[in-house]
């Protein structure tokens, strides 16, 4: 019967483990793929002596490094959710087996607790694995130093341990520490204080004359456990958890209640199902409220937007945006790009959100120089043509942020495109030390040197020959004054993307009058139809300020354009010209025209 017992205790065990490590892991395949996204694009790993060198000169960079080396695999999310999920359930286990060797039994509760805090805070796309992994090689380290007992070996490789993990290394030593002192405390304070000691010695060493960082860097780096002060107090929790597990262990949850005493779940052969049972349930729902509580359907689809435009599939970014709308000025930037790219910016425009004062065409270099604006803000100036100017970005990125897959990529057509063929050799032969990206940098490589190969490229070739033929000084912070320098120097009319987002900046401005003047350039930039919102600014100027434009055969007014006018007028009137009565009726039927962001925006 003892046997039965125990088969059946065993079976819920690692029935509890494997439900555990199935919730985490669908969560983060289905709903939380966009953080494998971001840690992937925010560094780029590179397999090369120098960037090695980068992570020997702080104590914790070398537990950076290899999260690093793992993070590059999330290039598959769905090895990303592999990854995560296998950490934390390791990390569960390797508590759970601590707890074993110090209690001689079974204890479940605290490391599923443990497991579900790491859970919660992996749900922050900025929380990166090297946290996580950082406390997984505690546990391990700190399953081994307990083990060993009356050895000495632990204090011995204190300074290399926090030369490899930094303040990580608190966590395995605390936890030994407070082992030391639950079994047996006047035996063990000398080596409690030998712990404190050395570590202090450590740091001091460390700052004064090898590292010389402050005492506070070299104390908590790397940690990072979140941006919000519930994930710092989370974090805090996790930590405080860990650290005081053998004192906790030992403490006894009280009897079920009398009243169940009675129930057929207390009966002699179902004694030992009921808690089991009730556990699992548990911790199912304990799971699925933090995934509930943790789902972030906006921050997913904008990086599964952000993920689309840097892979070049403009049209499926459009379509996404379309189905997923939103107001976020960064994924609208991207998408008005998108727009440019595809010959739609001046067709689409309006149906999608736009700021009247253009954040949404062009972001302004002071708006956000150490966050989103810099990593995307040069793509504004590639569309155009100003490969400089999206050189610069990328570059300046570089500089604050270190090398990332889309920067990299940036420099390496910038430079190819410029011809500056050895600095574009440097870059591609760094892209080409990275694990998912050879392929990729040994297309670039064929076009080195070989200017036949960059123009005969359907992207390259394009770019190159927009560039402005002539010579001026970037305005950094006016990105409009720039468009008109681009367009006012193309005698050759081959810029058709920097004329489209000029028009579309006077179509934000409601500047009927400048649209009429640069009405004659269509034919110039051999336009076979009219863009949708330039033809109905035609008719907006018609009726408001009297300006008839030449009639042309190729580019005239379509009649269904004159029709939807002519309907929005009579709603104008059927409202008796009133804007505000009129407001849901027009925006229902016409939310998506450059008329209603006339009267409306």
């Amino acid at each position: 019967m003892k046997s039965g017992n125990n088969k059946t205790a065993l079976l819920f065990k690692y029935f509890s483990y494997g439900l555990f490590f199935f919730i985490i892991y669908l969560f983060f395949c289905i709903y939380a793929s966009h953080i494998f996204i971001y840690q992937e694009k925010s560094s780029l790993f590179i397999f090369s002596a120098d960037y090695l060198c980068d992570f020997i000169k702080q104590p914790g960079a070398p537990l950076k490094y290899t999260g690093g080396l793992f993070s590059s695999f999330y290039y598959f999310p769905v090895a990303g959710a592999l990854i995560t999920s296998a950490v934390i359930l390791l990390s569960a286990g390797s508590l759970s087996y601590i707890i074993k060797f110090i209690k001689g039994s079974e204890n479940l509760l605290i490391p599923f607790l443990t497991g579900i805090l790491m859970f919660y805070l992996q749900t922050d796309y900025r929380y990166m694995l090297f946290n996580n992994l950082g406390i997984l090689l505690q546990l391990a380290v700190a399953c081994l130093f307990i083990k060993s007992q009356k050895s000495n070996w632990p204090l011995l490789i204190l300074p290399f341990w926090y030369f490899i993990n930094g303040g990580f290394t608190w966590i395995a030593y605390g936890i030994y520490g407070t082992w030391l002192l639950a079994s047996g405390f006047k035996k063990n304070i000398i080596k409690v204080f030998l712990v404190v000691f050395l570590a202090a010695i450590t740091v001091f060493l460390s700052g004064e004359f090898i590292f010389f960082q402050p005492y506070f860097i070299l104390l908590v780096y790397p940690w990072s456990p979140g941006i919000s002060v519930t994930d710092n107090l989370m974090f805090t929790i996790l930590s405080g958890l860990i650290l005081f597990t053998p004192f906790l262990c030992h403490l006894n949850i009280r009897n079920i209640s009398k009243k169940f005493r009675a129930s057929v779940f207390y009966e002699k052969n179902n004694m030992k199902l009921f808690p089991a049972i009730t556990g699992i349930i548990l911790l199912f729902t304990a799971l699925c409220t933090t995934a509930f509580l943790r789902y972030d359907g906006k921050t997913e689809d904008y990086f599964r937007a952000e993920k689309l435009f840097y892979s070049r599939q403009y049209d499926e970014l459009i379509r996404f945006n379309l189905r997923h709308p939103t107001k976020n000025i960064v994924t609208i930037f991207l998408n008005n790009i998108a727009l440019c790219e595809t010959g739609r910016l001046n067709e689409m425009l309006f149906n999608f959100p736009q700021s009247p004062d253009g954040n949404t065409l062009f972001q302004k270099w002071e708006l956000d120089i150490k966050g989103e604006i810099l990593r995307h803000g040069g793509n504004f100036y590639y569309a155009v043509g100003m490969i400089n100017e999206a050189y610069r970005w990328a570059y300046e990125d570089m500089v604050l942020r270190g090398y990332t897959p889309d920067g990299l990529r940036m420099m390496i057509k910038c430079e190819l495109i410029n011809r500056n063929y050895k600095n574009a050799e440097i870059y591609v032969n760094r892209l080409k030390k990275t694990l998912f990206y050879k392929k990729e940098a040994s297309q670039y490589e064929k076009m080195l040197f070989n200017d036949e190969a960059v123009e005969s490229h359907a992207e390259l070739g394009l770019k190159r020959k927009i560039r402005p033929r002539v010579d001026f000084f970037t305005i950094t912070d006016d990105p409009v004054i720039n468009i008109e320098r681009i367009v006012a120097t193309d005698s050759m009319y081959v810029n058709r993307n920097a004329w489209e987002y000029k028009m579309a900046w006077h179509l934000l401005n409601k500047d009927l009058k400048a649209i009429a003047q640069e009405w004659h350039k269509l034919d110039l930039y051999g336009y076979k139809r009219v863009p949708r919102h330039l033809q109905e600014a035609a008719l907006a100027m018609r009726t408001l300020i009297k300006i008839e434009l030449p009639a042309q055969e190729r580019l005239k007014i379509d009649i269904e354009t004159e029709r939807l006018y002519t309907q929005f007028l009579q709603t104008f009137q059927l409202s008796g010209y009133d804007l505000v009565k009129a407001e849901s009726s027009l925006r229902r039927n016409f939310g998506n025209t450059f008329w209603y962001y006339l009267f409306y925006k």
